[in-house]
């Protein structure tokens, strides 16, 4: 719990919901400002993220100098947000409130003495691909061409931070960057066989603070084991092949590639069973 503290601050509470009508046993601790005393006239726990998960930690509040403050740490690491709104503060302004929409949690209103502002605070994108619950997404680069995240593009949006990883908790991302566009290609192969979590948010380059993460989206990479290539040439139960090889003709035999294979066995017998083989090598096409 915030609270606006006597003497000038902000102060934050993790006890005060387990108290009397009274507030016995509460204890406060003073978060803002660090040094020095400035009265704070509104508080409001930032709209997009009031989920208990967030624990009310992203949080507005005005200063009696009439500065927009936000944190998401209950109060601490605070940073100006005064002049961000689309049609900007003026200067010498008054702040005598802010208030967020019921219906629409991306908007924050000012109201000074002045008017009343309207702020349009960063929104979550809409994941496009892959699909959610996705199955045999290719994991290498050298069979996909590229391995590619995408999602809709955000009004106002300056750039997005993207996480990819094997915990749905996203405790340590496989890969995590920042791109400036609604996509994101893997500059390296994920793990065979493996299922993977990827989220999205959204920032404008403001104080206003980055957008929740989406909900996260899974997918799961094809089997560790390649699939069977196909065989191309010699065409099967051809007849009249040459049989020695000259300075302009070859033996040469070729298959389609298999997704994601690194090297193939090519085996070459005169028995069906490949029992005693002329030619067992490996090769990398």
């Amino acid at each position: 719990a915030g609270v606006i503290g006597s003497g000038g601050g902000l102060f934050y509470s993790s006890s005060a919901n387990n108290t009397d009508a009274q507030g016995a046993g509460v204890s406060f601790t003073k978060k803002w400002p660090t040094s020095g005393d400035q009265d704070v006239k509104k508080i409001l726990i930032d709209p997009r993220f009031t989920a208990s998960t967030y624990n009310s930690s992203y949080v507005f509040w005005v200063s009696g100098g009439n500065t927009i403050y936000r944190s998401e740490s209950d109060g601490s690491s605070a940073l100006s947000v005064n002049g961000s709104p689309p049609s900007g503060l003026p200067s010498g302004i008054v702040i005598n409130d802010l208030r967020s929409n019921p219906s629409d949690t991306t908007v924050l209103y000012v109201a000074t003495d002045r008017g009343v502002y309207k702020a349009q605070l960063p929104t979550s994108p809409s994941l496009t691909s892959p699909a959610d619950n996705a199955i045999n997404v290719l994991y290498c680069l050298a069979a996909s061409g590229s391995l590619v995240f995408q999602w809709a593009s955000v009004s106002g949006a300056t750039s997005y931070d993207i996480q990819i990883d094997n915990n749905s908790n996203f405790g340590s991302p496989e890969f995590s960057s920042s791109p400036t566009t609604n996509q994101y290609f893997l500059s390296s192969d994920l793990t065979c066989n493996t299922t993977y979590y990827w989220r999205v948010r959204t920032s404008d380059g403001t104080n206003f603070g980055k957008s929740p993460w989406t909900a996260a989206r899974n997918f799961t990479t094809i089997s560790c084991t390649a699939p069977a290539p196909t065989l191309t040439a010699p065409a099967n139960s051809a007849t009249d092949i040459l049989y020695c090889i000259t300075s302009t003709e070859v033996l040469k035999f070729t298959w389609s590639s298999a997704s994601c294979a690194t090297d193939y066995r090519f085996q070459l017998d005169d028995n069906s069973d490949f029992s005693s083989t002329l030619v067992n090598t490996l090769t990398s096409n």
